[in-house]
């Protein structure tokens, strides 16, 4: 978190495995607004990972189902 020419500034980093390594990086006047939309991002990022693991299982649940 910094207050850089631009406003205040929130970069988040975080390994989450098995996804891997992700950062995000939000700029705003308000230091709140910020980190909220900084969170936000990487909410978002990792439930769409998370989605795609819970579809990517049950593709294969269903083949099985069907053999």
């Amino acid at each position: 978190i910094g207050d850089g020419p631009g406003g205040c500034q929130c970069r988040i980093s975080t390994e989450l495995l098995p996804f891997g390594r992700v950062a995000v990086e939000e700029k705003d006047p308000d230091l709140f607004a910020a980190i909220d939309r900084a969170t936000g991002r990487i909410g978002r990022m990792f439930g769409r990972e998370l989605e795609r693991v819970r579809n990517a299982r049950v593709g294969r649940e269903s083949v099985r189902l069907a053999a």
